[in-house]
């Protein structure tokens, strides 16, 4: 920033005013912060999300709202999947009553192994030294 200082005949304040210089380069990429939330909350990867912007990965993991936007919508995603699956498992859906009880329930299938052993002979066939 360049700073002009410029002091009033009658006023004994001086004021201070920033001029932006043009720093040149490229133009500021704009983040669609709303599609953003949208791709993430059908679990849409970084990566993908970038490609849609037409951005790179790291210019989005560098933008501090971006991470945000996708970190919560990513976390609401995966909440309401899951009231989807309990809402499913109350409706009857035994296969979801089964899957969620060995996820959060410690349940498991019985499985039962049978062992069986045989004998094992070795035998030396190789010709002595004699």
């Amino acid at each position: 920033m360049h700073y002009h200082r410029y002091r009033g005949t009658h006023e004994k304040k001086v004021v201070y005013m920033a001029e932006q210089k043009n720093k040149g380069g490229r133009p500021k990429k704009v983040i669609d912060y709303a599609l953003v939330d949208s791709l993430a909350r059908v679990f849409c990867t970084q990566q993908e999300i970038a490609t849609i912007l037409g951005l790179s990965v790291r210019t989005l993991q560098n933008d501090e709202v971006f991470s945000q936007t996708y970190k919560e919508a990513h976390e609401n995603a995966k909440s309401s999947l899951r009231r989807f699956q309990f809402k499913s498992a109350q409706d009857g859906n035994v296969t979801m009553q089964i899957w969620l009880g060995k996820q959060y329930l410690g349940q498991q299938d019985k499985q039962q192994t049978e062992h069986t052993f045989q004998e094992v002979r070795i035998v030396n066939d190789a010709p002595s030294k004699d």
